[in-house]
């Protein structure tokens, strides 16, 4: 089946602390995705290789629940994942002209996303 892997491994953990003021939860996901094939036919150069990602995650909600501060790092290690292969076609595709009928051995591959982390922080009014 196009752009979907034969394996995929995911664990996620997490563990509360909990202290007078509030509860902290620390997780961490681990993802892991073999190569996928831009369309049915299994060939190298429709081919986007395995990547895995791990994430951290730790949230703290104050004891009465109103409010909760939450940071994040997604792809900690900054690796770079492909999840999507697409092979690029010629011009126009323009079914008139016999040469736009054909790949031109470009592959379009869609990348992971970087590193990204942040803070949230938020209250509950009632």
């Amino acid at each position: 089946m196009p752009q979907a892997p034969r394996n995929k491994f995911a664990v996620n953990a997490s563990y509360s602390f909990f202290f007078e003021p509030g509860t902290l939860t620390l997780g961490a996901t681990y993802v892991w995705r073999d190569k996928a094939y831009a369309n049915i036919f299994s060939r190298s150069y429709n081919q986007s290789p395995q990547w895995d990602q791990i994430d951290l995650r730790a949230n703290w909600n104050s004891q009465d629940g109103r409010y909760a501060i939450i940071g994040y790092v997604k792809n900690v290690a900054d690796t770079e994942g492909y999840d999507a292969a697409v092979a690029a076609s010629n011009r126009n595709r323009n079914p008139a002209i016999a040469s736009d009928n054909f790949s031109n051995g470009a592959l379009n591959l869609g990348l992971t996303p970087p590193r990204t982390y942040g803070v949230e922080l938020q209250y509950k009014f009632f």
